[in-house]
């Protein structure tokens, strides 16, 4: 007689983790070709806004002290 082990079942957390998972590789995947696919412009108005964003942090550091 051949006795065989019980297989494991899947719980709910083992799902959402799963989905999870999924998800935040999904996202990733569609992020790569957006980031690549950008026009010239869209890429130098992201680094404006960023160094605007980095003055303002500069400034607000230099009143604390």
């Amino acid at each position: 007689m051949l006795i065989l082990a019980p297989q494991p079942r899947l719980h709910w957390d083992d799902l959402r983790m799963l989905l999870s998972i999924v998800c935040t590789l999904v996202r990733n995947l569609t992020t790569v070709p957006a980031a690549v696919l950008r026009s010239r412009a869209a890429k130098d108005a992201e680094v404006l806004a960023l160094r605007h964003e980095n003055a303002v942090l500069r400034r607000q550091i230099a009143r604390v002290r």
